[in-house]
């Protein structure tokens, strides 16, 4: 059984702010559980696999059917549930977990730090209970990937403020990673509401360069074990071991010397960690 999953297209990958301080705000790129069925019914067909849950949708199983042989190949994972609809989010995280399993969307886990600084967020304030917050919205305008496509090496942002693009940011890995790349065409960004669709228009494009991934740091730190899951940042998920002396924790110690506490619990006390070692 040969298998080749598509990358997430442009349109496919959500942005969401992961975290906001005083010097912006720290986005997350992430993919909803539709676009895992469409590559799935891509690739193999929409009876080609089929997914199970177990512990209460806390693990999702998904098979592949093996057409060579009949039998059905399955790689599960576990989820975690959602501040809201917790069921129906814990169990759609933990399938697209499972799908990651099988590959697809795997490259957002190596994708370039994404700080809007808030010079760029019209709507940048700090509220009367002291939170700093903004309400702008994100969308992927562009996405190149790496030529063994494992990893996203540019990503092109609209920031949309009351109802139109005021400006598109360029995150890029290091040009030195920039070689027989894969540009990924997206639809025209189309803002909805309740009353008008809305056609934007960038105003003006910027680039930002983020850290670059060759010379990584070694890393001898005891703080932190080799086991530990990176809670939060552009390594979440990923154990500290498989960043530990790779450029992906100059990148994660990049994002940390930006960030406050104010996470809470689990999360506050890893940060304290990673600020040792920053």
């Amino acid at each position: 059984m040969n298998l080749c999953f598509r990358n997430l297209r442009a349109d496919e990958i959500e942005v969401r702010v992961q975290s906001i301080n005083k010097g912006g705000a720290q986005l997350l790129l992430y993919k909803d559980a539709r676009a895992d069925m469409n590559i799935l019914d891509d690739a193999v067909g929409p009876l080609g696999w089929k997914k199970e849950y177990k512990r209460d949708n806390a693990n999702c199983i998904v098979s592949i059917l093996d057409k060579d042989t009949g039998e059905w190949i399955s790689k599960e994972d576990t989820g975690t549930a959602s501040n809201s609809q917790a069921e129906k989010g814990l169990a759609s995280d933990s399938f697209k977990r499972a799908c990651v399993n099988w590959g697809i969307g795997r490259a957002l886990y190596d994708a370039p730090n994404i700080f809007i600084t808030k010079d760029k967020l019209p709507t940048f304030k700090q509220e009367a209970n002291g939170k700093f917050a903004s309400y702008e919205r994100f969308k992927i305008a562009n996405v190149v990937y790496s030529e063994d496509n494992k990893s996203i090496i540019e990503v092109s942002i609209n920031i949309i403020s009351n109802y139109r693009v005021v400006s598109t940011v360029v995150f890029k890995q290091s040009k030195a990673a920039v070689s027989n790349v894969q540009p990924l065409p997206s639809t025209t960004p189309t803002i909805n509401t309740n009353t008008r669709n809305m056609n934007a228009t960038p105003v003006h494009v910027e680039e930002s360069q983020s850290t670059p991934r060759s010379n990584p740091t070694p890393v001898n730190a005891d703080v932190m074990d080799d086991e530990d899951i990176i809670l939060f940042g552009p390594c979440k998920g990923s154990t500290f071991g498989e960043i530990k002396n790779t450029d992906r924790f100059n990148t994660l110690m990049n994002w940390v010397k930006g960030q406050s506490y104010g996470y809470g619990g689990e999360k506050d006390e890893q940060l304290k960690k990673l600020k040792a070692l920053a």
